[in-house]
């Protein structure tokens, strides 16, 4: 389906019986420019996890302008939302470089994952907690993939992910 140099890394990461159990259920799929992948407060119909090509995640503000505030390529996913017991997010997503990449419906990834709840409500519920130095162990492994001139600010940018996933980061 991919080659080593352009596969999603975040599918390479997983166990062989998580492939196994994802696998039948991934379609391979072009990804076009422009292309949406989720609409804002509407429902997350498919993930997709990006061999090639790049997604923006776009925050619409209250004057309808659009400010980028993520990118997804090949180290993740979209549709986070779906992981977590959510099934929307209030941003859109769309392709803004052309690619390839794996698609699967996210009923079949939340049935797959074993999925039944987590959190639509960050900030009010929480769904698991992780302590202050494994944030920082995350930010350091992810140190490459992340837009941070230093550790600091990526640990203050790993902890305001977990944090808006409804993971409370603690000492």
């Amino acid at each position: 389906m991919s080659t080593a140099k352009d596969s999603n890394r975040l599918l390479a990461a997983l166990s062989a019986s998580d492939q196994t159990r994802l696998e039948p259920h991934l379609t391979a799929v072009k990804l076009i420019l422009k292309q949406p992948l989720e609409r804002p407060n509407k429902a997350i119909q498919d993930v997709y996890f990006i061999d090639s090509g790049i997604a923006s995640v776009v925050a619409v503000q209250s004057d309808d302008t659009e400010v980028e505030i993520g990118l997804v390529g090949r180290e993740g996913m979209t549709g986070s939302a779906v992981l977590l017991g959510g099934d929307r997010s209030p941003h859109s997503t769309y392709i803004q470089a052309v690619g390839s990449g794996r698609r699967i419906a996210a009923d079949m990834l939340r049935k797959a994952a074993g999925v039944e709840t987590g959190t639509a409500t960050a900030g009010r519920a929480t769904v698991g907690r992780i302590t202050r130095d494994q944030v920082r162990e995350i930010a350091q492994a992810k140190m490459p993939d992340l837009n941070a001139n230093d550790l600091e600010a990526a640990t203050k940018q790993i902890a305001g992910t977990a944090r808006s996933m409804g993971i409370e980061v603690g000492s």
